[in-house]
């Protein structure tokens, strides 16, 4: 008797490892130079969905200095979109930055 068992799970655990990757996983935050943020001796910062086919909703906190500011932004960044804005890293010297709270696929 030929026995496939441990193959079988073996194989199932394998899988496609790509479908085993979390949303998050798949968010990039990025900075770049604008004249704006640079008034504010900062950068702007961005946030990219770069999964293949998927969309993805983002809820973020902002915090300034070391204050989380009240209320949470929830965007939905589309496959192959171009990088939402988040605003500045610094605010009057202050520096500020999003932090990443849930991530989830949207179907």
């Amino acid at each position: 008797m030929v026995r496939y068992g441990p193959v079988i799970v073996a194989l199932f655990l394998c899988g496609d490892l790509q479908a085993t990757k979390a949303p998050r996983d798949y968010l990039r935050l990025m900075e770049t130079f604008t004249s704006n943020c640079m008034l504010h001796e900062g950068s702007l910062l961005l946030i990219e969905n770069t999964h293949p086919s998927n969309a993805i909703e983002v809820t973020l906190e902002r915090v300034l200095g070391d204050v989380r500011q009240p209320g949470r932004s929830v965007i939905v960044l589309k496959a192959k979109a171009e990088p939402t804005k988040l605003g500045c890293n610094s605010q009057g010297g202050i520096k500020q930055h999003w932090e990443i709270i849930e991530a989830a696929f949207v179907d």
